[in-house]
């Protein structure tokens, strides 16, 4: 574990070092950055394998069966039916994802559909009136102007402190650290203002302030633990922000016709996290199920390749992966923030964030901290378990 540590740190270096160049316009050099990419991969291979036995052979040993039944019963997920309607999700999307692939790439990565790699999604970048806007501000300093006069206390007390960094260590654009919740919750965003790092800054935002207002009265493990696809689902709600009209209008006074080309830029993204989520959360079942390794590599590459749309190499899968419950999780937060958003936009209107009834509720839902699943905070504002059908309705609206 210790030598899986040290290759992490350094891996995190190497990709942090390749994001800041994989969105270069230079095609060969992106291609060359790849190349580079999945041969240092290929020849670490052995050391992510070993660390990922280890863990799977942790829960097998607590004798409830194989790995993913011990998983499921440990974390109270059903894994393997998420999967399920995780594939559906893919094949019921596949027309408009392949439509918004194919006019993008070409437009915002240089190359057509049928040439691309994993790394031309790195590339994807709005477009330069979008660019120039987003670059014009600093996220939090933005965000917490517009938001200054809203009834959600964003300092929540003085409980949340937010720093900025010129990088964060991990390459991350914005990360939350809840030292304590909820009494010491540090936001830390760094001065890059590209599209990417405004999202990834309300992301971060979003979840600082449910750790920050989470009731401290609250048992701990209610406060730091349960299901962190809830906390994460409140992350995901800001983040959404940047899919409303009005949120785009007033923070970045964007006219109508970019309100239209960001959402649609928007859009896509949210379908390449999802289904590229969908694709692992399957490979993942299959190395916890026991399946040879060459075997899970060729699957990796097979359902990543046509779940993203773009060609995945088989060097890269194991670099990919981790047990099942973390796809499990993040895909959970993606259901669940769409329960959210819609809940809290049919009840409150698109600008939420400014009225004094949907702030009480939001401060309401942040108290409870992780008392609740993400599957009973769902029938709560829905009435409705746990399910992909939010999500294809807010995909549907935001291609209107």
């Amino acid at each position: 574990f210790q030598c899986r540590a040290v290759q992490m740190g350094e891996q995190a270096a190497f990709v942090k070092h390749l994001d800041a160049w994989s969105a270069t316009e230079d095609i060969e050099l992106r291609r060359r950055l790849e190349e580079e990419y999945l041969d240092a991969v290929d020849e670490e291979e052995p050391v992510f394998q070993d660390h990922l036995a280890r863990r799977r052979g942790v829960y097998e040993e607590l004798g409830y069966g194989s790995a993913i039944e011990s998983l499921e019963v440990v974390c109270e997920v059903d894994v393997r039916g998420l999967a399920r309607d995780a594939a559906r999700f893919v094949e019921d999307t596949e027309a408009e994802y392949c439509d918004l692939l194919a006019w993008h790439l070409p437009r915002l990565a240089g190359v057509e559909v049928g040439q691309a790699t994993a790394f031309d999604l790195r590339a994807l970048r709005p477009g330069p009136a979008l660019r120039r806007e987003f670059a014009a501000r600093a996220p939090i300093p933005t965000f917490t102007a517009l938001l200054q006069s809203s009834p959600l206390d964003l300092s929540a007390d003085g409980r949340l402190v937010i720093e900025r960094h010129p990088e964060l260590a991990s390459g991350a654009r914005a990360r939350y650290c809840p030292l304590k919740v909820p009494g010491t919750v540090i936001l830390m965003e760094t001065r890059a203002t590209d599209a990417g790092t405004h999202a990834a800054a309300l992301r971060a935002l979003g979840q600082a302030l449910h750790s920050a207002h989470t009731a401290p009265d609250l048992p701990v493990e209610f406060r730091r633990f349960g299901d962190p696809s809830v906390r994460l689902a409140s992350g995901l709600l800001f983040e959404s922000l940047l899919h409303q009209p009005p949120f785009l209008r007033h923070a970045y006074h964007l006219r109508p016709d970019l309100v239209a080309e960001w959402r649609r830029y928007a859009v896509l993204l949210l379908l390449v996290r999802l289904r590229r989520l969908a694709a692992l959360l399957q490979v993942e079942i299959e190395w916890a199920e026991g399946a040879p390794a060459e075997e899970v590599r060729g699957r990796g590459s097979e359902l990543l390749t046509r779940a993203a749309g773009v060609q995945h190499d088989r060097r890269g899968t194991f670099a990919l992966l981790e047990l099942p419950i973390q796809s499990a999780r993040a895909l959970r937060g993606e259901l669940l923030a769409a329960v959210l958003a819609l809940s809290m936009r049919e009840r409150f209107d698109e600008d939420w964030y400014r009225n004094p009834d949907g702030c009480e509720e939001l401060r309401g839902i942040f108290a409870d901290g992780l008392r609740y699943t993400a599957d009973e905070r769902s029938v709560q504002l829905s009435s409705a378990p746990l399910g992909f059908q939010p999500v294809t309705e807010w995909v549907t609206e935001l291609l209107r």
